[in-house]
């Protein structure tokens, strides 16, 4: 005889509790396409009566002590993901690679202003103390930003507005990288070094170093002068380096066929002028010009003073024209210097700017 149908409740105790209904479970959680920004429509329509609602318990279930995933805080607050349909070009990239298998060898990476690598692009600035010289200033500014040179710098720019050349740099996006302190009277190259003018030298020192900060241009040359006196001028650089912590204070080496008597005539000296005074700011401005009509080796100069260099700047030797002929073969110099920053360009053109730049751009691959 089989077991009777049951037909209500039994009277032992309370029916059991169902999802939703008992505080202690939590609420009934969503599934489905209800559990995505459906839910969260409802929600913000007012209209939510599950783990949406004020009344959600704050404590999630757990199963056997651990956290239950399907009941974990925030599961269906987040909205359903879409269907990847349109892989992006890291995928595309990589699911291609597997079907072709392995290529030919990777060129150089790509190169920034900057990069030390002999594959980089180089930057070069252009000095415009020597290019396009009948100009004004800001219009050569523009004028190198067109001619594809990475930044600019000057050597005496104080007739023109320090305003108007700020705009000129800000309108192109160069960098002004260096200007030099007055040189003094006529025929004089400076004023640093020499005795009896310290008030001029200094004067010159802060005017250079206001006009900087103005254009923010990153470095001053301060110009020594012909037969100086060399306690003169380190008491010159130190006004300058302790006045200008933040920019770097420059001095060069010029060679005595183009200067005669200028009071730095060697790599030698000027190094031994900047190691003694030891101010962090205070750097070496190599010129490959000046260095290649007195030391002969631009290289084993360049790699002997590497820590003190501040800057390095190019012109063909011996006539100091555009780097691309000459005794010093530039296309082979320049990948073996680890210059990173942009090299001057300093050099008379024969003729207009414009038609001497076609050494730019194979040096600028080289």
């Amino acid at each position: 005889m089989g077991r009777p149908r049951r037909t209500g409740r039994a009277a032992s105790g309370p029916a059991p509790a169902r999802r939703g209904t008992d505080p202690r479970l939590g609420a009934r959680p969503r599934t489905g396409a209800d559990a995505g920004l459906c839910g969260l429509g409802r929600l913000f329509a007012g209209r939510s009566r599950d783990h949406l609602a004020a009344g959600r318990a704050a404590t999630p279930l757990r199963r056997a002590g651990r956290l239950s995933r399907r009941h974990a805080p925030g599961r269906y607050l987040r909205p359903c993901p879409l269907p990847r349909r349109f892989p992006d070009h890291r995928w595309r990239r990589r699911r291609a690679a597997r079907h072709r298998g392995p290529g030919p060898p990777a060129g150089p990476a790509p190169a920034r202003l900057g990069q030390s690598h002999r594959d980089a692009v180089r930057a070069f600035s252009a000095n415009l103390g020597f290019l396009w010289t009948e100009l004004p200033l800001q219009d050569a500014i523009r004028a190198a930003a067109d001619a594809g040179f990475r930044a600019v710098e000057c050597h005496w720019p104080y007739d023109t507005p320090p305003d108007t050349v700020a705009r000129a740099l800000a309108e192109t996006g160069l960098p002004m990288l260096s200007l030099n302190t007055r040189p003094g009277g006529p025929g004089e190259f400076g004023l640093a070094a020499l005795k009896g003018r310290e008030d001029e030298a200094r004067a010159a020192i802060d005017e250079a170093i206001a006009y900087a900060r103005a254009t923010r241009t990153s470095a001053v040359h301060v110009m020594a002068g012909k037969d100086g006196d060399e306690e003169t001028f380190r008491a010159s650089l130190t006004h300058a380096c302790n006045a200008a912590p933040d920019l770097t204070i420059l001095i060069e080496a010029l060679n005595p066929h183009d200067v005669p008597g200028y009071h730095l005539n060697s790599q030698e000296k000027a190094a031994q002028t900047c190691t003694a005074l030891g101010s962090p700011n205070l750097k070496l401005m190599v010129d490959c010009y000046h260095v290649g009509r007195t030391e002969g080796d631009v290289l084993a100069t360049y790699q002997r003073h590497r820590a003190l260099i501040g800057h390095v700047q190019l012109a063909a030797v011996p006539d100091r024209g555009a780097p691309d002929h000459g005794t010093v073969d530039y296309a082979a110099l320049l990948p073996k210097l680890d210059w990173p920053g942009p090299f001057g360009a300093e050099y008379r053109p024969n003729g207009p700017t414009d038609a001497s730049l076609s050494w730019l751009p194979a040096l600028s691959r080289c």
